[in-house]
């Protein structure tokens, strides 16, 4: 009886510290789970606040517009200067010209800008337009449009 009583003991023993066992890798599981929820949510309320100052943005700057405007540029070196220059001019959120096409796709604030302003800027940097007039004085930017000088 003695050796029965005393297996049992030992056999009651291992469960009860097999259970702890359990238990504690349970609770490190829990709490690794949630850590993760946690990090989750985190991570999600710093996306929605990002995305929240992005509009935002936007929203304070006012309608933002886009206007096509066909330009008298032929090289890379004039789509460059017509890009950069545009996103210079106040309100202009993109500027991008293709020099296929010859079109200027502008991205602006409407508020702040207007066709006219930016067929100027795009004349003030060296190229005229399809709305430019014809008495309208451009000092050309491209080397390749000066006449030589002999």
């Amino acid at each position: 009886m003695g050796a029965d009583s005393h297996g049992e003991g030992n056999k009651a023993y291992r469960i009860y510290n097999i259970n702890n066992r359990v238990r504690f890798i349970m609770e490190i599981i829990s709490m690794f789970v949630k850590k993760i929820t946690i990090m989750k949510r985190i991570r999600f309320i710093l996306m929605t606040a990002l995305v929240l100052i992005i509009t935002g943005t936007y929203a304070q700057t006012g309608k933002s517009a886009e206007i096509k405007i066909k330009a008298d540029f032929h090289c890379a070196n004039g789509q460059a200067t017509i890009e950069k220059g545009l996103v210079k001019e106040e309100g202009v959120i993109s500027a991008i010209a293709d020099l296929e096409t010859k079109v200027v796709t502008i991205k602006y604030d409407a508020k702040k800008q207007n066709k006219e302003k930016l067929v100027a800027a795009i004349e003030k940097l060296g190229y005229s337009t399809e709305f430019t007039k014809d008495d309208t004085k451009i000092k050309k930017a491209c080397s390749h449009d000066q006449p030589k000088k002999e």
